[in-house]
């Protein structure tokens, strides 16, 4: 006799498996590749209550889980809104002065004395595996956050041997050239190389870092709209010398920056607060799920 099933049942069944980390158990590691072992996942055992208790189920987890989904939809609403919101202020407090004129801009190779990249060095030879190497900055780590601590170091004999691996001091300004990253930023907390990726902004004359910081942040969709080629589009780093950030006086980048710094933590603040509560309610879905499925937890 065909026993009968629900396949929202098992849909969500098949969840509290992977959720719970059972399904790990039959993931296999080949020549680089995670594949599933299929017949262990095929004779993975679940609880198989009859149809009409799968059903009540399904439909008990339908409702409930379906409220947590537009309440976790609300969330990224709400961080999408202060993302913008955030945007914002650093362009208007940027770009404009007090009575909404725009600043004077310059190039900002009339403010840094070095903008520069590096490269990948060939050969495992050339990167610290103690980690008491130079730390080397990829694409990968600009967050928008100040970087401390990085995936890969290089050695000493590497920047010494490789002309293009240039260590850049603390407090530089790192901005992503190509690739998904594409305009993403990093301040240096530490002295570090990077790869070729990156272009990095220091030794300043005349310009707040953190105040050109924020303008770069504030212009990212105006410098990618700038960006060329085809599957892989770039900036270079002949554009971001020539690329023309508002200049006002010293003082004012400082205030400016002093602001920015306060307004932003604020938002980051919320953001934060949203990010742990749609952590809650994932978590909180996840194991409603498997409450249910495994009959922990009945329902009428």
């Amino acid at each position: 006799m065909t026993t009968q099933h629900d396949s929202r049942f098992w849909l969500y069944a098949l969840h509290s498996s992977h959720a719970s980390g059972r399904t790990w158990n039959y993931i296999r590691q080949t020549t680089g590749i995670q594949n599933l072992d299929v017949h262990g996942f095929l004779s993975m055992k679940h609880a198989a209550p009859n149809l009409a208790t799968q059903q009540r189920i399904a439909d008990f987890l339908d409702r409930e889980t379906g409220e947590i989904d537009a309440m976790i939809a609300k969330m990224d609403q709400m961080a999408e809104v202060l993302e913008t919101r955030k945007v914002s202020v650093i362009q208007q407090a940027t770009q404009l002065n007090r009575t909404g004129e725009r600043w004077d801009t310059v190039p900002t190779a009339h403010l840094f004395g070095s903008i520069g990249s590096g490269t990948t060095p060939k050969g495992d030879e050339h990167y610290s595996s103690s980690g008491d190497g130079i730390p080397w900055i990829t694409t990968s780590e600009l967050r928008e956050t100040e970087i401390f601590g990085t995936a890969k170091s290089v050695t000493p004999a590497a920047v010494s041997t490789i002309s293009s691996l240039k260590v850049h001091p603390s407090g530089s300004i790192a901005i992503a050239m190509y690739g998904a990253t594409i305009g993403r930023l990093g301040t240096l907390g530490v002295d570090a190389a990077t790869n070729q990726a990156c272009c990095v902004f220091s030794e300043p004359a005349g310009v707040d870092m953190r105040f050109f910081y924020y303008t770069l942040w504030g212009q990212r969709d105006d410098i990618i709209r700038l960006a060329v080629g085809g599957g892989q589009p770039n900036i270079s780093q002949t554009m971001l010398r020539r690329w023309r950030v508002p200049c006002p006086p010293f003082d004012e980048q400082k205030r400016i920056a002093d602001h920015l710094d306060e307004v932003t933590g604020k938002i980051d603040a919320m953001l934060a607060k949203v990010a742990e509560l749609k952590s809650l309610l994932t978590e909180r879905r996840a194991a409603l799920i498997t409450d249910v499925v495994t009959g922990r937890k009945e329902v009428a």
